[in-house]
């Protein structure tokens, strides 16, 4: 109930803001909301831009191909004499009769007349200058092909071809929601609307669920009853592969332990196979690869306080800010990603060709809101984000990462 008026004595007529009825003050609020957090799906965005492909299946597959290997190795703790004429290898199936091989250490050149397994027949010292004499063969010594030596009358060779292989992956069922009620909607408030707020909130939040997933998730498939994970399960779940899995699965060679400092050539050296590998159609841009770089990964580049570390304002392209540093092989365009973080990821460094990353979604149900999902008969308001969506990758092997990866003091 109202009120009656106050009668106030004051010595003076000054009434000052500490007297009187303060319900009459109006609050000094600015009309705005700050929001902490920066952009934190950089791998969505690149994937993104890059290639987008609707699928109509959750489960999807990529195929990839390699070129024939080229290199093995001896496999035989004594090693060989100068004369052994019987030799086994790694991979004996690299070879077929009438190709010649170079041990690598000593350049002996050696022609193979048979093979058997991971046994070859071989003609040692095959070359003018050797004339039939071999040098010493150590175990684990390297071979290299090069290149078969047809005699005149020789029926063509056999042929040695490589078998595409797959790589499978699944979509992921990804929801957020935003809820209030009828109520509170319409309430008179400073800042936007808190619809509003919610929705550009739950927007970002729901990226970032796709970035971390499209890093971090490993792939699953759980079908029904079936399940040998979740007895509750009355449908199917999925889950998406990220992209340190693929690596960790496919190319365990391309993880590198820094362990803390690591010096350019030590980074030159491990980047380099990627930009050696890199096929033809990788970039259209020339030999680049993009860092997704945490802090102290990015800190270790500007450490070293070289010229090489430049903005490249072309590369708005994906919505990102990018620095470029040059190695002596090509480009590594750097982006700093703040999903990076934490004790073990807050010192990775994800080296990734984008070309060769896809952002894939069930056809007709890519990231969406659908409102009004709440009860007919509730007094509130609710919408759900969603979508069911994952990362295409075709050849983890052109991907690799550090770790442990510090500037110095």
């Amino acid at each position: 109930m109202p009120t009656d008026p106050t009668i106030i004595a004051r010595p003076s007529t000054v009434a000052g803001p500490g007297r009187g009825n303060v319900d009459r003050f109006k609050l000094e609020i600015e009309d705005k909301i700050w929001q902490y957090g920066p952009h934190m799906n950089p791998l969505v965005r690149i994937a993104n831009k890059v290639k987008k492909r609707s699928v109509m299946q959750p489960e999807f597959k990529v195929l990839n191909d390699k070129r024939l290997p080229r290199f093995t190795r001896i496999n035989n703790g004594g090693g060989y004499n100068t004369s052994d004429a019987s030799i086994v290898v790694d991979n004996g199936n690299y070879a077929r009769p009438q190709d010649t091989w170079q041990n690598t250490r000593t350049k002996e050149n050696i022609f193979v007349t048979a093979v058997s397994g991971n046994t070859w027949t071989v003609v040692r010292g095959y070359d003018t200058g050797a004339a039939g004499t071999g040098v010493t063969m150590l175990d684990n010594d390297e071979l290299m092909f090069i290149g078969n030596a047809l005699s005149e009358r020789s029926n063509a060779p056999a042929s040695i071809q490589t078998d595409p292989g797959t790589v499978t992956n699944y979509l992921q069922f990804m929801s957020r929601t935003i809820a209030l009620s009828e109520i509170r909607n319409l309430i008179s408030e400073y800042g936007p609307k808190e619809k509003d707020r919610q929705n550009k909130n739950t927007l970002w939040e729901f990226k970032v669920d796709a970035e971390y997933a499209f890093k971090f998730q490993k792939p699953l498939k759980d079908v029904e009853a079936s399940s040998p994970l979740d007895s509750a399960l009355e449908d199917s779940r999925w889950k998406t592969g990220g992209l340190i899995y693929w690596i960790d699965e496919y190319a365990s060679t391309n993880a590198l332990d820094a362990n803390g400092v690591i010096t350019q050539t030590e980074l030159w050296d491990f980047l380099a196979p990627s930009f050696e590998d890199m096929p033809e159609d990788a970039t259209g841009q020339g030999m680049e690869l993009m860092a997704l770089c945490s802090q102290k990964a990015f800190n270790a580049f500007h450490h070293w306080g070289m010229d090489p570390i430049q903005t490249d304002p072309k590369m708005k392209e994906f919505g990102l800010q990018l620095s470029t540093y040059m190695t002596p092989n090509g480009k590594l365009n750097l982006v700093q990603d703040y999903t990076l973080k934490g004790d073990t990821y807050g010192n990775y460094m994800i080296v990734v060709n984008p070309s060769d990353l896809e952002y894939v979604y069930l056809n007709g149900m890519d990231m969406k809101v659908k409102p009004n999902i709440q009860d007919n008969d509730a007094h509130e308001i609710k919408d759900e984000m969603y979508g069911m969506i994952g990362l295409g990758i075709k050849r983890p092997e052109l991907h690799r990462y550090v770790y442990n990866m510090e500037a110095g003091a």
